[in-house]
């Protein structure tokens, strides 16, 4: 997890169904939590994770933690050789790792801190249904920080969009592909979104597949399309260079080195279980204008010179 000097992260909950309905009315209002100097230490660290809890009542009515609802924030989880996931201290470039559960999710939380946070943050967090028009307010007062918009719904999206429009913020305004819907296009002019996948008519380095998906299916490729290809040559890498031993020794195989795709370098962390991003590790940046998010760039050619 990386921050960039003056950064907001804006949450905004969501209720249970759709329109909210049957969700459990949060108590109190909405949270403002300002933020100093990144962490620095690994105490530090693990007080910043644990300022980024999400509140119960964001998930609806019968929120259940799991017990024990969190993990050691001084170990990270590792998946070894065998195959079987195990924790094991965190090496020295990550400051924590904190992972937590709930009975009533599928799913769980991991927050893992490097050490490369810098600058401030501070964090808005907005109830389901409630109005953006406060916390938008708020960062009105520091108009050049970068906001970064972390809720799920286009619909939430859109309302915070238009009441940080009506501040007359000017900083940078990001948000997630989720968030991506015709609510949120409508009225975020000038947005960047970050994305896992390419415009492949686009971005430099796909567009030889663009051209040959075109040539033999008649339309330009859909979004996901060049990840997808790039997935089954991916395998097909791993079978071939199993060799004799076949799909047993595929997982070894596909982890051993990376492997150049034609819409990202893929490569897993020696140190632990994650995918590593450090070079061009396939995220994309869009611009919403007129209506559409529109490619702009790779990530990792941001601020390259051409």
């Amino acid at each position: 997890m990386a921050a960039v000097a003056g950064t907001l992260l804006l949450a905004g909950c969501t209720g249970g169904t759709e329109e909210g309905a049957g969700a459990a009315k949060p108590s109190g209002g909405q949270k403002s939590t300002a933020g100093g100097p990144g962490p620095r230490t690994r105490a530090e660290a693990v007080a910043f994770v644990r300022g980024l809890d999400i509140r119960p009542d964001c998930f609806g009515v019968g929120f259940r933690k799991h017990r024990p609802y969190e993990s050691d924030p001084s170990r990270w989880a590792v998946l070894g050789e065998d195959c079987p996931w195990r924790r094991e201290p965190l090496p020295d470039h990550v400051l924590a790792g904190l992972t937590d559960a709930a009975e009533t999710s599928a799913s769980v939380r991991t927050v893992t801190v490097y050490g490369k946070l810098e600058g401030e943050t501070a964090v808005e967090e907005v109830e389901a249904g409630e109005s953006f028009s406060t916390a938008a307010r708020r960062v009105a007062e520091r108009p050049q920080d970068a906001v970064m918009f972390v809720g799920l719904r286009s619909e939430r999206a859109a309302a915070f969009a238009r009441a940080l429009r009506d501040t007359g913020h000017r900083g940078a305004r990001v948000a997630g592909e989720h968030v991506v819907g015709r609510p949120f296009l409508a009225e975020a002019e000038g947005w960047m979104v970050g994305t896992a996948h390419a415009d492949a008519e686009a971005d430099p380095r796909t567009r030889a597949f663009a051209t040959a998906h075109r040539d033999r299916h008649g339309r330009s490729p859909a979004p996901w399309a060049a990840e997808a290809y790039d997935a089954v040559r991916f395998a097909a890498h791993g079978l071939t260079a199993a060799g004799d031993d076949g799909p047993a020794a595929l997982r070894s195989e596909l982890l051993r080195r990376p492997w150049q795709g034609i819409t990202r370098r893929i490569a897993y962390n020696p140190g632990g279980p994650f995918y590593d991003t450090d070079r061009d590790g396939g995220g994309f940046l869009y611009r919403v204008t007129h209506g559409a998010a529109r490619f702009v760039a790779r990530a990792d050619d941001i601020g390259r010179r051409a």
